[in-house]
């Protein structure tokens, strides 16, 4: 079997590497380097390989960059790094899968050894029972990931919801909206979110709930979700958990199903743990290993 060098890109001004080479095994060789001291994402594996006796054309790679993972080049979010597709392909002679880096936090909660998901409302989402789940990302990019279970099989798939256009509902998120929309012509619920001028603790929270909402309104993930993020710790507080969650019982004729939805909190996440275990059920399904895979 070949060796596998996991990579998650997705924090900014990091970039962390580990190992694997058996399903049965945890992460090895984990090292983590400043991402602003090498020119390219290339520049930093080789050296990471280097370091650890590493030929990359007998290795394979998986890598979790934020943002979606288009076709072609992509653009790491908050970085100057840009990946090429084919580029990381020929390095790893072709064993090569790029997650964004949600589908990586959705992945690594799988791991009854790493999963850390608490009760935030509610029972904690049985994340290996049968049903539609989405885990959110509320940082300084907002982002998603749907879990579906069915029959013991998991899927995961991206999502852009935090791209898609704000809804404001009181007048301050009019407000922010107005300010927002003097500076751009789209306005989407990253950028409202993410917004420094939204003002305390429970009118974030409000706006979070609505966006939650959102989101379980267009995944259909009835059967809960999971958040993590910087931010989403913001909803541990009392008064932000309650307009929170009453934001959610307000949405549209489904508010009876989304806010039964259980909700949990992961408090530090781990995408390169999602790498792993990404890997670790392909291999064990004895899945194909393709040219190279947006997975």
């Amino acid at each position: 079997m070949i060796e596998w060098i996991l990579a998650d890109a997705s924090f900014q001004g990091v970039v962390r590497f580990g190992t694997v080479c058996s399903v049965s095994e945890g992460l090895a060789n984990v090292q983590s380097f400043e991402s602003t001291a090498f020119s390219t994402f290339t520049e930093a594996i080789l050296r990471y390989a280097t370091q650890n006796g590493i030929d990359p054309r007998r290795a394979g790679c998986v890598l979790a960059v934020p943002g979606p993972v288009f076709p072609g080049t992509i653009s790491i979010a908050r970085s100057r790094w840009t990946l090429s597709r084919d580029g990381v392909a020929q390095l790893f002679g072709g064993n090569a899968f790029m997650l964004n880096d949600v589908m990586a936090v959705a992945w690594s909660l799988l791991d009854p050894r790493a999963n850390l998901v608490e009760p935030l409302i509610g029972p904690t989402p049985r994340l290996n029972e049968a049903g539609r789940r989405v885990v959110i990302l509320l940082d300084d990019g907002v982002g998603a990931a749907v879990m579906a279970t069915q029959d013991g099989h998991v899927s995961v798939e991206p999502s852009e919801p935090g791209h898609c256009g704000f809804a404001p509902r009181t007048a301050e998120e009019f407000a922010i909206f107005d300010a927002l929309r003097s500076r751009r012509l789209h306005i989407s619920w990253e950028q409202a979110l993410c917004d420094s001028s939204v003002s305390g603790a429970e009118a974030w929270a409000a706006m979070a709930g609505e966006f939650v909402g959102d989101v379980l309104l267009a995944t259909a993930a009835w059967s809960g979700a999971v958040l993590t993020g910087k931010q989403a710790l913001r909803l541990l507080a009392p008064e932000a958990k309650a307009a929170f969650s009453a934001r959610l019982a307000t949405k549209s004729k489904y508010a009876r199903q989304v806010g039964a939805a259980p909700m949990g909190l992961v408090r530090q996440r781990d995408p390169l743990a999602g790498c792993l275990e990404f890997i670790r059920r392909r291999i064990s399904q004895g899945a194909d290993i393709p040219t190279l895979a947006a997975a």
